[in-house]
């Protein structure tokens, strides 16, 4: 999913890398040499019909699956989408904090608060793991310099839990208190299961 001359791709064409072929969110899990790159770039998170039922999710060109986040890596695509989306605690990737607060009731969620970040116990971000690898999938694109197109990226393509430029999606406010409602949740202190 490079693209040649990676600095030089515009707006439009990282869109459309984007929407070229997301692979499913198991196929990555782990750093498995050769899947995904570790130069910067921009990815997109997909899910498939069923999940996160309400919100309104841009249908991806060919396959049945629906747009739900887009973001930058500006060290490293590897990092940021295996080691933080998939591996970290919720204190360390919105996208994850995100979907821990749509599905708090699903996995019985339990989260804590350490300092300033809400974080899960290690068993409920192990079942958040198996939820991402059950119903998501990922695409990417290495571009130099990343941020200079996401805003454009995210007008053109309209990600419902992206909450930063995205100012007029019908989703922003919903997202909003979902997101304030899971950081109310928080209990303080250590969680039980560290």
């Amino acid at each position: 999913m490079d693209g040649p001359n990676g600095g030089f791709l515009t707006a439009e064409d990282v869109c459309q890398a984007l929407c070229a072929a997301p692979v499913p969110a198991g196929s990555i899990v782990g750093f498995a040499p050769g899947t995904v790159p570790g130069k910067p770039g921009l990815y997109a998170w997909w899910a498939v019909p069923g999940a996160l039922p309400g919100i309104p999710r841009p249908a991806h060109p060919s396959l049945p699956l629906g747009l739900l986040y887009v973001g930058i890596a500006k060290v490293g695509l590897r990092q940021r989408v295996v080691g933080q989306h998939l591996g970290a605690n919720t204190g360390s990737s919105t996208f994850r904090f995100t979907l821990a607060a749509h599905l708090v009731a699903d996995g019985q969620l339990t989260p804590y608060r350490r300092a300033k970040k809400v974080l899960l116990p290690p068993a409920q971000l192990d079942w958040l793991l198996r939820w991402q690898v059950s119903h998501l999938s990922v695409s990417w694109i290495t571009r130099e310099e990343p941020a200079a197109v996401e805003t454009a990226v995210i007008g053109a393509m309209r990600p419902p839990l992206n909450s930063d430029d995205n100012g007029d999606h019908p989703y922003r406010q919903p997202l909003r208190d979902i997101r304030a409602a899971f950081r109310l949740r928080a209990t303080d202190g250590r969680s039980a299961g560290e």
